[in-house]
């Protein structure tokens, strides 16, 4: 029997070890690491575990100040129902 997914939270800490490439257009990175998850399901039985996650980055200059960030990340996680997350960030550099 398979129980259906519930509705939560996912919260984690990584240390990741990150690889920069120059490039003409910015610079984008390789990163790997480990991580301490824990899930906070709505029905309230917590969870906490190790897990690994691995990505790419990369930050493309708009101006010397300016900047956009990318990054997309995998996540492994070592929890009863192994989950496998994707997150994407973007945003805004400013630099001072």
């Amino acid at each position: 029997m398979q129980v259906a997914p519930q509705k939560g939270r996912i919260q984690h800490l990584d240390a990741l070890i990150d690889y920069k490439f120059s490039e003409p257009y910015g610079s984008t990175g390789l990163f790997a690491g480990v991580g301490f998850y824990r899930d906070q399901p709505r029905n309230g039985s917590s969870q906490s575990n190790y897990g690994f996650s691995a990505g790419v980055n990369g930050d493309f200059p708009l101006s010397r100040r300016y900047g956009v960030i990318v990054e997309g990340t995998y996540h492994w996680v070592n929890f009863d129902y192994n989950p496998r997350l994707v997150t994407l960030t973007g945003g805004l550099r400013i630099s001072f």
